[in-house]
């Protein structure tokens, strides 16, 4: 159509259309592999039914919506090599996945991984919440107590953010954050 538009001959067409697809791939990032939806809310969720309407209802064939599904994949940032070759600080985005990866797991193993590659916890991670603040609003108390004292400065009225019952991991954090705060002063 932009060729035919543009008064272009028709045998550029293709090759615009090609160039177009490809384009349109290469500017993905995705954060998830849209093969496995994290959760409900994943936008990978309306690609992969909308492929799979065409297949059922329009006669897609499923060599090419798999051939599509797979080069979108191919979109996926992927934060765990950079971490193995030590260059994760060098990359906020990728940091930024990886420790939203480690809150969401609860993980404060990898935490302590991502720590010692060189990433600061004490920046925005989703708007400007903090990840010790991300981490109390998702429940995951684990990844909490193991932020908190790492943060400077706790965000006032931490703990009484979350609308999740307190949980032991909660309470070692509540701990950890008061002997932090009492040892700084």
């Amino acid at each position: 159509m932009l060729a035919w538009k543009q008064g272009l001959p028709p045998t550029w067409t293709r090759a615009l259309h090609e160039d177009a697809v490809t384009e349109a791939f290469a500017a993905l990032h995705l954060t998830e592999d849209p093969r496995v939806p994290a959760d409900d809310d994943s936008p990978a969720i309306e690609v992969l039914e909308y492929l799979d309407e065409r297949v059922e209802m329009h006669g897609l064939s499923t060599k090419l919506r798999d051939a599509v599904v797979n080069e979108y994949a191919r979109a996926q940032w992927r934060w765990e090599p950079a971490l193995e070759n030590g260059t994760l600080a060098k990359h906020p985005r990728l940091a930024q996945l990886a420790l939203t990866a480690a809150i969401r797991s609860n993980d404060a193993q990898l935490l302590a991984k991502l720590e010692a590659a060189g990433l600061s916890f004490n920046g925005p991670l989703q708007g400007s919440a903090r990840p010790v603040q991300v981490a109390v609003l998702k429940g995951s108390f684990a990844a909490a107590a193991f932020l908190a004292p790492r943060t400077k400065p706790v965000p006032p009225r931490l703990f009484g953010e979350s609308h999740v019952p307190p949980s032991v991991e909660c309470v070692r954090a509540m701990k950890a954050l008061r002997w932090w705060q009492t040892s700084t002063s």
